[in-house]
């Protein structure tokens, strides 16, 4: 049964719907490749390999693209309400103001060297995770502790209603849990990061 939509390089999984569908660069994104994907208020954002778009939807589609570009990959976001905060592949975390979307550096003593894969807002603070290590961090404050930490963004599992997506060796399959078996689609799809959405789910995939 096809039951799916691919938005771009955010993929929708939509089980209402049928086949894959693209939205590219050609469709408003600055960059098909896409690494994150944040939920906002209004927005939708998304971090690509060249910037960030800020997408209006109505309903499933979008139907608005906003931009901000960047000289490196944009690998996680954290909407807070107030600010974006964003992780610049080699650059640290920074905080992308929404009303004219101006990035300022956050601890680059720490973090400016490092690849970012999530970012997560907590009270006063935030919490910062690279592939290896957990950043906590309190605002106002010099001293931050670091934890060993093993990340397991890149194996992402994603059931909707009954379900279940996987990345199998690069290439995003229905999983049957019951068999442990996969299987793929035609399309190569390799996915990044997800968020629900509009009885499915967006998938941030590469190229």
């Amino acid at each position: 049964m096809k039951s799916l939509i691919l938005l771009f390089s955010v993929l929708s999984f939509n089980v209402l719907a049928t086949p894959f569908t693209f939205y590219t660069s050609k469709s408003g994104l600055i960059d098909s490749d896409v690494h994150c994907i944040e939920r906002g208020e209004k927005f939708i954002w998304i971090g690509t390999n060249t910037g960030i778009n800020r997408l209006l939807f109505n309903g499933a589609k979008p139907v608005k693209f906003s931009k901000r570009g960047t000289s490196v990959s944009v690998t996680a976001l954290e909407n807070d309400g107030n600010f974006v905060w964003a992780g610049l592949k080699g650059k640290g975390v920074y905080k992308m103001i929404k009303k004219n979307y101006k990035l300022i550096g956050f601890r680059k003593d720490v973090l400016g060297d490092k690849e970012i894969k999530n970012i997560k807002r907590v009270e006063n603070g935030l919490v910062i995770l690279t592939k290896s290590q957990k950043f906590t961090f309190q605002f106002g404050k010099e001293k931050y502790k670091v934890d060993t930490y093993l990340n397991q963004k890149d194996n992402l599992t994603i059931q909707i209603n009954d379900k279940i997506l996987k990345n199998n060796n690069g290439s995003l399959s229905r999983y049957n849990p019951e068999t442990k078996s996969f299987r793929s689609f035609k399309s190569l799809i390799k996915a990044r990061d997800y968020l629900s959405w509009d009885k499915g789910v967006l998938i941030a995939t590469s190229r």
